[in-house]
């Protein structure tokens, strides 16, 4: 370039003067290269720098004004023109990026989803009955009182929420990295279900004694809204207790309130035989003010095996009553005797054929009492009895 070569012809040609200025090597008129006083070996570096300069800087029309070099303008870069395909290409992508523009605008126009909170609230409880009751059964699906930020906009998007998530959830007030409870949807719903299960706790220990103690001591399974409002201002509730009722019933259980819609915990633990629902509320407690077999109880395993045992010995204890209960055998000297005479028509016959059937003549007290219970059905198992 023209640069370039200025820069070779000032190496190889310093010309100046007497004061040490600069000279321009080019002539105003001609442009020739001149040499002011160039003498022996500067004046052949001079002509060396004429011979492989001059005629590129006389082609570059360079001039001088008032003493001082003016560098010749350089020719604007080349830029390469587009060819058919390319053009073709450029002009396809802007035809389809403005007829999607256009697509999704028209989508928006007539898409009716959820885009707001009020729209998100309205749209639920219209269509689970309460926000209470669609947050059981559309959001926290597993009973966990609480849903972290990503499986919430999941559950949204599922609901067909298309609004901007990071903005509902900056209007409900959830941190970053936070979790959404039902408090930040309706906080005084919640606070009214809250006072609620307190009384609940406060007298029956849990929600699932609340419920098989309380609400329904028959185990009929279910309660109408006039028996649940008795109950409440029986158990010390103040609050509106229709409104709870509504609230946990929500939309399409009739007018019948289940242990399912009563509370889903209380239901699980229900389902474990878990009575004292160990496996779904967990305490927290000062584990440094506590001894070390206080510790050693309080631990999850130990308490679930407790539990269990209580819950199986009860439930034997059960069984063999209702067995006793449901025993029509004969318990009784006269009795026996009424029964063998029955069955057998005399109670010689009934030594023959019934009890000793080997002809010995003799029984001992084993066979005489196991021949008793399997022939009459003998139920008492004490041996007074047998020997009377």
């Amino acid at each position: 370039t023209g640069d370039q070569d200025m820069a070779d012809c000032r190496t190889l040609s310093p010309n100046s003067t007497a004061t040490g200025a600069m000279t321009s090597p080019y002539t105003p008129t001609t442009g020739a290269m001149t040499s002011p006083g160039a003498t022996g070996a500067f004046a052949s570096r001079d002509k060396q720098s004429r011979s492989e300069c001059g005629g590129r800087h006389e082609r570059s029309n360079a001039t001088t004004l008032n003493g001082s070099m003016t560098y010749p303008t350089l020719p604007q870069p080349y830029r390469a023109q587009p060819t058919a395909t390319s053009q073709w290409t450029r002009d396809l992508s802007k035809t389809q990026i403005a007829d999607r523009l256009e697509r999704d605008a028209q989508e928006d126009a007539v898409n009716c989803g959820m885009k707001t909170l009020d729209e998100l609230k309205s749209r639920l409880a219209e269509r689970c009955g309460s926000l209470y009751a669609a947050w059981q059964q559309t959001l926290d699906i597993h009973g966990k009182g609480k849903l972290a930020l990503p499986e919430f906009g999941e559950r949204l998007r599922a609901l067909g929420y298309l609004g901007d998530v990071k903005e509902l959830l900056a209007s409900l007030g959830c941190p970053v990295g936070g979790f959404v409870r039902f408090k930040d949807l309706d906080p005084q719903a919640d606070e009214l279900l809250c006072d609620f299960r307190g009384k609940m706790k406060a007298k029956h220990r849990n929600m699932l004694n609340a419920w098989l103690e309380g609400f329904d001591p028959t185990g009929m399974g279910a309660i109408d809204e006039p028996t649940f409002t008795k109950i409440c201002k029986r158990t010390g509730f103040e609050g509106d207790a229709s409104h709870v009722f509504r609230l946990l019933l929500g939309r399409g259980g009739g007018d019948i309130l289940t242990l399912r819609s009563f509370d889903f915990r209380a239901y699980k633990a229900f389902e474990r035989d878990d009575y004292a629902m160990i496996t779904e509320e967990h305490e927290k407690r000062d584990m440094l003010s506590m001894s070390f077999d206080d510790r050693q109880q309080s631990a999850f395993t130990v308490r679930w095996t407790q539990a269990r045992s209580l819950a199986s010995r009860a439930e034997q204890a059960r069984i063999e009553q209702e067995d006793r209960d449901a025993d029509m055998s004969s318990s009784g000297a006269e009795a026996v005797k009424t029964l063998l005479v029955r069955k057998y028509g005399s109670i010689v016959a009934a030594w023959n054929l019934g009890l000793d059937v080997h002809r010995i003549g003799k029984l001992s007290f084993e066979t005489f009492t196991q021949a008793l219970r399997q022939q009459v059905g003998y139920g008492s198992g004490r041996g007074a009895d047998f020997k009377k």
